[in-house]
C-alpha cells in the first residue's frame, strides 16, 4: 500500500521513447532540439514490470508508455507547467533512508539529481513559471517545506516549524502555496496557505493533501481519506465529492477541472481512477488490476 504522503529500474532507449510519445498523442512537439510538451497527460508510477517506474497515459487511460529514469523506488511525480519536465522522488519515504528528488525530461533525456541532503525529499510542486519547486524535506528532523530553484540550487526552508508540514501546492498565480500541517494540535491536521517565502500563514480548513485547481479559483483536499473541494480560495464553501468505504490517495485535477484523478485499492492492488469533479459520479478505473500497483497520478496543467 502506498500511503498518502509518499511512492525500479529502467534502461529503455532514449531514441525510441520520443517516437512512442508522439504515437501516444498526448504530447505536442517542441521541435527537434527539445523534449515534447505533454498535454492532457497523467504521469504516474507503476510496478507492472516488477519495479516502480514512471509512466504516462492519456486522461482516459490509453496510450501508456514508460519514461526511462534511474534505479530505485519511485514516487510523487509532478509535471512542470509547460509539460516538458517531471520531478520525482527516488527511494522509500522512511526516516533514516535517503530519498532525493530527481528530474527528467518528458522524453527520458536530461535525467539529473536535484537534492543530495541524505534525508527524505518528496511531494514536489512546481511554481507557475516553472522556475522553482516546493517540496517536503525531513533534513531538519521533521517534515518541513522547502523551496529551491528548478536546477536544485538555493534550497531554503520556508516553514521552520516544530510541527510536520506536508503536501505543498503552488498556486497558478504564483502568489501562494497551500500545505497541510498539524501545527495547531487543537485543530489536528489542517490546510493552510502561505506566501512562497513562508509568510502570512493562514489556516483554511481541516484536511490534508491540498491541490490548487488549474484556474487557481478553488482547491481540493482530503479529509478522512475522502475527497473534498473548496469552491473558493478562502474555504468558506466546501463540499464532499467522494463518500465510500475506500481510501483515496493523491487526488488531482484534470486540466479543464471537470474530472479528478486519484489512486485507491478496491481490490488487492492500488489503481488509478477518475471521477467527475462536480458530483463524484462516473467513476472510471484507468489502470487494470492485471498491471500491478499504479499510484501517485499527476495530471498536466494543459
Amino acid at each position: 500500500m502506498h500511503v498518502t504522503f509518499t511512492g525500479v529500474r529502467a534502461l529503455l532507449s532514449s531514441i525510441a521513447l520520443p517516437l512512442m510519445l508522439a504515437a501516444c498523442g498526448g504530447a505536442s512537439s517542441d521541435g527537434p532540439t527539445g523534449p515534447p510538451a505533454l498535454t492532457n497527460t497523467i504521469i504516474f508510477v507503476s510496478d507492472r514490470t516488477g519495479s516502480d517506474e514512471l509512466y504516462t497515459m492519456h486522461g482516459d487511460g490509453t496510450g501508456v508508455h514508460m519514461i526511462p529514469t534511474t534505479a530505485g523506488v519511485k514516487t510523487d511525480p509532478a509535471v512542470s507547467p509547460d509539460g516538458k519536465k517531471i520531478v520525482f522522488t527516488v527511494g522509500a519515504i522512511d526516516v533514516g533512508t535517503a530519498s532525493p528528488l530527481w528530474v527528467v525530461n518528458s522524453d527520458g533525456t536530461g535525467l539529473g539529481q536535484l537534492t543530495t541532503d541524505g534525508a527524505n525529499d518528496y511531494r514536489p510542486s512546481w511554481s507557475s513559471d516553472g522556475s522553482h519547486i516546493a517540496f517536503v524535506s525531513t533534513r531538519d528532523g521533521n517534515a518541513e517545506i522547502y523551496v529551491m530553484n528548478a536546477d536544485g540550487t538555493g534550497q531554503t526552508n520556508i516553514t521552520n516549524n516544530a510541527a510536520d508540514e506536508n503536501s505543498p501546492s503552488w498556486s497558478p498565480s504564483g502568489n501562494t502555496i497551500l500545505f497541510a500541517s498539524d501545527r495547531d494540535s487543537a485543530a489536528g491536521i489542517a490546510v493552510y496557505t502561505m506566501t512562497p517565502t513562508g509568510d502570512s500563514v493562514t489556516p483554511l480548513v481541516a484536511g490534508y493533501d491540498p491541490e490548487w485547481s488549474p484556474s487557481g479559483t478553488r482547491f481540493l483536499f482530503l479529509r478522512g481519506s475522502q475527497i473534498w473541494i473548496s469552491e473558493n480560495a478562502g474555504a468558506s464553501s466546501v463540499r464532499q465529492v467522494t463518500a465510500d468505504v475506500f481510501l483515496h490517495f493523491t487526488p488531482g485535477w484534470s486540466p479543464d477541472e471537470s474530472k479528478l484523478t486519484y489512486s485507491t485499492s478496491t481490490t488487492s492492488n492500488e489503481e488509478i481512477w477518475t471521477i467527475n469533479s462536480a458530483d463524484g459520479d462516473s467513476a472510471t478505473q484507468l489502470t487494470p488490476d492485471s498491471d500491478g500497483d499504479n499510484f501517485t497520478p499527476s495530471w498536466t496543467r494543459h
